[in-house]
């Protein structure tokens, strides 16, 4: 039995999640407050995650479009090595090598999966309440929709969230990081970690 099912948030997890939902046979609608596709960093995905996308049809694509990292290492901040495993203990510990890839290059292809027309962006849900037999989503232009469930994919202030628990309270937990993407002619398929006194310096290519 198939059901219309709205997901709030285009990121990552929820684009993810309305593919499977339509594989599932489900109907599906994505609502998405930006008009553009987040930028952000990269991603480093690794098998387990390879494994989920390939549930969706979507872990070949994501192969090819990023880079396999086979071997790593961490040392200290003077430079004694902590940890050099090798390649091939990388991949017998987790089967396949991890890959490291765009962030937006991913949301990209998650995109693309979708059926055309269920994903609507510029548009923010504001209030979600439940019926009898449905729920209720508020949009930022005043249109209000009748969707049989509600996946509550909206970042790190969800409203959906703030629904259903009340009010949220951020908490800095001592951790801040910078994150960029450059580029560079070192080895393409070594990562590494520098550790030190409250830092962590690292590059995956």
């Amino acid at each position: 039995m198939s059901a219309h099912i709205t997901v709030i948030g285009a990121g990552i997890a929820g684009l993810a999640t309305a593919i499977a939902l339509k594989r599932a046979g489900h109907d599906v609608a994505v609502i998405e407050q930006r008009t553009d596709a987040a930028s952000g960093a990269g991603i480093s995905i690794w098998p387990n995650a390879l494994a989920a996308l390939d549930d969706i049809g979507l872990g070949d694509d994501v192969r090819q479009a990023g880079g396999r990292v086979t071997g790593g290492a961490i040392r200290w901040r003077d430079g004694t090595w902590l940890r050099r495993p090798s390649a091939q203990r990388i991949v017998a510990a987790l089967g396949e090598p991890l890959v490291v890839v765009r962030r937006s290059v991913l949301t990209d292809i998650l995109r693309a999966a979708l059926p055309p027309g269920a994903l609507e962006t510029g548009l923010a849900a504001t209030a979600v309440t439940t019926a009898q037999s449905s729920v209720r989503v508020t949009l930022s232009d005043g249109q209000t929709r009748e969707t049989g469930a509600v996946v509550g994919a909206d970042g790190v202030n969800s409203m959906v969230a703030r629904t259903l628990n009340g009010p949220l309270r951020s908490r800095y937990v001592g951790y801040t990081a910078w994150r960029g993407v450059a580029t560079y002619a070192l080895d393409p398929v070594l990562a590494g970690e520098t550790m030190g006194a409250g830092t962590e310096v690292g590059h995956v290519p």
